[in-house]
Order: structure tokens, then C-alpha cells, then sequence
């Protein structure tokens, strides 16, 4: 399909931006520490790539994806300190390499999609629990009771906003 066709088949579907991350369900109660989550946000997860092509939905690019993650290895996650950046507050995991080489994988297959539309110089995975101004001590405090967190990556989802709300489009399995 022309680069035209597949802009207006995505916008067909109402799918405004697109997604990679790896959602962590084990993390929803620290995440929900400084604010719950809304109906519509993304579930806590560890993004891999943001904004990701528009091309996201075609068959060519699914196929693809399948493909690129089904060569790198499912990995054990600890996420085991709260973390700030200027304006947000994370906790990081331990080993942040195996989430930087599927990012750098996906960079390097479509590479006119720079990670966070080239707002940062490198790529830190990191899960987001919110604003810094509401990380309180005592809430840091509740939020590292929580840890450490573990659990086993074993796939990369694809994740539309449409209409203001985020919906898992597919799921693409990393080896085993």
C-alpha cells in the first residue's frame, strides 16, 4: 500500500497515535499510589516506543513486528527503586539493557519514528507513576514497601489511542 493509502486506512479505524510497551500488571498498585489510572490511559507498562508508526495497523508492519520480537529472548523484570526525572516520577528497573536493546531493535527497523518524536537524546525505560509534585515522602515511602516488583516479559503489545482512550491493539510474543 501507498504511504497515502495506509495514512487513511489508520485514520479510518480512529486510531490518532500508536504505541510499543511492555504492560506490567504486577505494578498497578505502586502506579495507582500517586493516582489511580483513568478509564482510557494506558495500563502501567514500560514503553518501548512512543509515538510508533502510523503504519501500525497495515499487515506488512504487524508481520514485521512479529518478526523483530520474536527474535529477542522473554527476560525477568525487577523494577526496585522509585526514580525522577524533572518532571516524572519512575521506578527503573534493574537491568534496564534488555528493554533498550528491543527499543533500539525497533529504532533501527523503522527509523523514521524516533523515540518520543526525538524529545530526549537517550532512551532511560522507566515506568511512569506520575507528576513529581506528588510524590510525597510518605507516598515514595508507600510506593517502595511495594518493592521490589518481578515478573517475566514475555511480549510487546501494540497499544491505539482512539478517541481519547487507549486500547491493546495486538500483542507480539518475544522467543520463549
Amino acid at each position: 500500500m501507498a504511504a497515502a493509502t495506509l495514512s487513511l486506512w489508520f485514520r479510518l479505524r480512529g486510531f490518532a497515535l500508536t504505541t510499543l510497551l511492555v504492560h506490567v500488571p504486577e505494578a498497578t498498585r505502586a502506579a495507582a499510589v500517586l493516582g489511580a489510572p483513568q478509564d482510557g490511559d494506558t495500563p502501567p507498562h514500560v514503553t518501548i516506543a512512543y509515538p510508533f508508526t502510523r503504519s501500525a495497523l497495515g499487515a506488512t508492519t504487524s508481520r514485521e513486528l512479529a518478526r523483530l520480537f520474536a527474535e529477542h529472548a522473554s527476560f525477568e523484570l525487577e523494577l526496585h527503586t522509585v526514580r525522577r526525572f524533572d518532571d516524572v516520577a519512575y521506578l527503573a528497573p534493574r537491568d534496564p539493557e534488555s528493554f533498550a536493546v528491543l527499543a533500539e531493535a525497533v529504532q533501527r527497523r523503522f527509523p523514521g519514528n524516533p523515540l518520543y518524536g526525538g524529545m530526549f537524546e537517550s532512551y532511560i525505560p522507566h515506568l511512569a507513576l506520575g507528576p513529581v509534585p506528588r510524590l510525597t515522602t510518605a507516598l515514595q515511602s508507600e510506593v517502595e514497601h511495594l518493592l521490589p516488583i518481578r515478573t517475566q516479559v514475555r511480549e510487546v503489545e501494540l497499544w491505539g489511542l482512539h478517541r481519547r482512550r487507549w486500547a491493546l491493539i495486538k500483542p507480539f510474543p518475544l522467543a520463549i
